[in-house]
This record gives C-alpha cells, structure tokens and sequence, in this order.
C-alpha cells in the first residue's frame, strides 16, 4: 500500500470495503435475530418450566433464557452515548 499512489490507495480502499445493506435487508437481519432470540427464549423458559414441575434441576435451560432476553433488551435499550 506505501507504493500506490493516493489515487490508488482510495481505489483500493473503497473495492475492499462492503456498502451497507439496504434499509429491506437491514430489517430481515433485525426480525431473523429478534425472532431467532424470542423463540429462544420460549423454547427454553418451556424446558426449564417442565423440569421446575417434575422435580429436576432446571439451570441451564434458565440460563440460556435469560441470555436470550437479555439480548433481547441489549438491543432495544438506549445506548448510554445516546441523549
């Protein structure tokens, strides 16, 4: 890169940098995480409920849905930077 020329040097950076998505694919992306966390959450929260009931250990179905929830509210809280 200490060779190329400036022109050069912007031609390569813009060709290795991807664009962002448009605005239909960012929201596909966002439903498929929420969605993939949400049913986490319930498949999870279901098992840990069956085994609270017939007596058994239930903490790491507990953890896995608390995680997800956590992410869950991780990504629609204000971000602290943010006014």
């Amino acid at each position: 890169m200490g060779q190329l020329s400036p022109q050069d040097r912007d031609e390569v950076a813009r060709a290795s940098v991807l664009p962002l998505p448009d605005v239909r694919t960012q929201q596909v992306l966002w439903y498929m995480v929420v969605g993939t966390m949400a049913i986490g959450i319930f498949v999870f929260g279901t098992m840990a409920f069956l085994l609270l009931a017939w007596g058994r250990g239930a903490e790491a179905p507990l953890a896995l849905a608390t995680t997800a929830l956590g992410g869950i509210v991780g990504l629609v809280a204000t971000s602290p930077g943010r006014s």
